[in-house]
């Protein structure tokens, strides 16, 4: 039940719901699956009906098994029932190796401690290279300070591990990183400054 103009951004740049190939989560948290679907006549449908919808082994059993689990909580706000079950009715749903290779210059990279197979994506292209990392990086803050972590994270430790090391082999090189959570239109390079980390705009 998000809503933003995630859609109508994707319009500006002439592409629609069935021209995406591929969907691929970070993470299943309610905020970022929320695009997985929409509702069409009181039922919930795949947004991208041409999309075969990629999430990451060990993050897809950890929720499904929690859920079935506790049928009664609502776990993820409810979003897994409405978010990632009719992914799966459709037959669009396949579940991929955390290190799953698109072989096209796109993969999945562990990045477990936010969620139990918390992932990024890495897009290649000639000297290009770019980080979605999600979660793990949250919030501006964890530059200064990378071994804050949220509530949010069921694992904070080793949340905190991955952050460092992300941060660590990102640091001084030509990677541009793209966290979920930052305001638009805060992505770029990271820097080393000591202890901490800078991200350098533009």
């Amino acid at each position: 039940m998000r809503r933003g103009p995630f859609l109508e951004n994707l319009s500006k740049v002439n592409i629609k719901p069935e021209d995406i190939d591929f969907v691929m989560c970070t993470h299943l948290h309610a905020d970022h699956i929320g695009w997985n679907t929409k509702l069409e006549n009181g039922t919930w449908k795949p947004t991208f009906p041409n999309a075969e919808y990629l999430f990451a082994e060990k993050e897809f059993r950890f929720w499904r098994d929690t859920i079935e689990a506790n049928p009664l909580e609502k776990f993820l706000y409810g979003a897994y029932d409405d978010s990632i079950l009719p992914v799966i009715s459709s037959g669009q749903a396949k579940i991929v190796r955390n290190d799953h290779d698109l072989g096209s210059g796109i993969f999945m990279e562990p990045a477990f401690g936010h969620t139990p197979g918390n992932i990024m994506v890495n897009v290649l292209s000639n000297n290009f290279h770019a980080k979605l990392c999600g979660d793990v990086l949250h919030h501006p803050i964890q530059l200064f300070y990378p071994k804050w972590y949220t509530n949010f994270c069921s694992d904070p430790q080793k949340a905190v591990n991955t952050r460092l090391n992300f941060l660590k082999n990102c640091a001084n090189t030509n990677t541009i990183v793209l966290p979920a959570h930052f305001q638009p239109y805060h992505y770029g390079k990271i820097e080393s400054d000591e202890n901490s980390y800078i991200m350098n705009i533009g």
